[in-house]
């Protein structure tokens, strides 16, 4: 292996490290979370709490995700351009507007909520939306250190804080209000940061922009359809069942990909901007490389845990039954596709990557409508039939379809590292 490659391995083993750390506390936070929010306000308030807050997530991915993802592409070409502030401030007032139109389409059509709840979801959107884009410069900036402090603190606040609204008002809103003040501390300096520019950068920041839009908007479409598929499916187990076993769905199956995902999720995020700069540096043959090094750890630990979990679920299962006694036996047939699904949608994150570093985004959008499909199709007709485990089936099935249609498009896309 050649000093220079040694050298791009270690660097990424090291941003997984502290990618690591940005997973271990708020996977043990979120997990904390998790059993103290059911017990609090109980199944039902549970599964409210979750439904709104998927949808608030969809909703931010929509509006913001077309920025969060122009800036991890773009950075290393942009960072330095006097346009570049103003270029994101203006995308941020862009996003918050995007996101109040979306939130009241939600609520008049999904959610059958009152004004409160509105002005306390648009609040939690504002935070969350402020929050990532703080931690996406970071990242794209090759700071996984300071992405692990951030993190960590808003994870731990993001527990503290609902629990002191909770003990004041006893309802799921007080969750969701207090996980957004968590976001708000940590992410409020992101829009301060842009607030000074020159007149002139204003004017000569729509260049930026417009790029950021062609590039975003298709994939920001994405990112919100993987996580209205999400939604979906706690809606579909709402209308066709109850917000209880909404709620106990929901708790069983964070408890698995939390705990997963603290073993994944760290390698996808060092990999994205270090595969970006390589690429943008003309180096496509060691970004195509490093993607296809980044699928190859991941399955292999994926196949490492999924043996571990196949020997032990009826454990695994024993002990979420001690953290949510509410949980019936039906639940313990839920452990592996679950677990499958999972792993399927955080390694896709990684398949689609050719696509993106070849800026088509629209073939990730197709891919994604597919998987739609087969997971509202899959909800309506067998969920009424075999109950919850159809959801977590047509999950499997849904990220399949999505891995399958974009590995057909990378294999027609020929010379993505040339």
């Amino acid at each position: 292996m050649n000093p220079r490659k040694q050298s791009l391995y270690k660097q990424l083993i090291g941003d997984s490290f502290f990618y690591l750390l940005t997973k271990i506390i708020p996977g043990i936070t979120g997990l904390l979370s998790i059993i103290v929010f059911i017990r609090w306000v109980g199944p039902d308030g549970y599964g409210q709490f979750t439904l709104l807050l998927s949808f608030i997530m969809a909703a931010g991915a929509l509006s913001s995700g077309w920025l969060n993802q122009a800036i991890l592409r773009y950075f290393s070409q942009d960072e330095n351009k006097e346009e570049f502030p103003a270029a994101i401030f203006r995308g941020i007032l862009i996003s918050f507007l995007l996101g109040f139109i979306i939130l009241l389409v939600g609520f008049q059509f999904f959610l059958d909520l009152d004004i409160i709840a509105f002005v306390i979801a648009y609040i939690s959107f504002i935070s969350i939306i402020l929050f990532k884009l703080r931690s996406v410069l970071l990242q794209a900036g090759l700071k996984a250190k300071k992405v692990a402090q951030i993190t960590a603190v808003q994870a731990i606040l993001g527990l503290i804080i609902p629990l002191i609204f909770l003990i004041r008002i006893n309802h799921y809103l007080a969750i969701i209000a207090g996980i957004s003040l968590a976001y708000l501390l940590i992410g409020y300096k992101s829009i301060f940061s842009f607030i000074k520019f020159s007149t002139n950068s204003i004017t000569s920041s729509n260049n930026v922009l417009s790029k950021y839009y062609n590039f975003g908007i298709p994939l920001s479409f994405r990112i919100f359809l993987g996580l209205f598929i999400s939604f979906l499916d706690r809606w579909f187990i709402t209308f066709f069942l109850n917000e209880s076993i909404t709620g106990l769905y929901a708790g069983y199956s964070e408890i698995i990909i939390k705990v997963f995902s603290i073993i994944l999720f760290p390698i996808t995020l060092a990999i994205h901007p270090r595969v970006t700069k390589l690429w943008n540096e003309g180096e496509r043959k060691k970004s195509i490389q490093l993607v296809k090094k980044g699928i190859g750890i991941q399955s292999g630990i994926f196949l490492l845990a999924f043996v571990i979990f196949l020997l032990f679920e009826e454990q695994f299962f024993n002990l979420s039954l001690i953290l949510i006694p509410e949980l019936s036996s039906e639940f313990l047939s839920l452990g592996i596709p679950i677990f499958i699904s999972g792993f399927l949608w955080q390694i896709s994150l990684l398949v689609h990557k050719p696509l993106e570093l070849t800026e088509k985004p629209l073939k990730m959008v197709w891919a994604i409508i597919a998987a739609l499909v087969v997971a509202v199709v899959g909800n309506i007709i067998f969920l009424p039939r075999i109950g919850v485990i159809a959801t977590a089936y047509s999950s499997i099935a849904s990220a399949s379809v999505y891995i399958i249609i974009i590995i057909l498009f990378v294999l027609n896309k020929r010379k993505l590292s040339e």
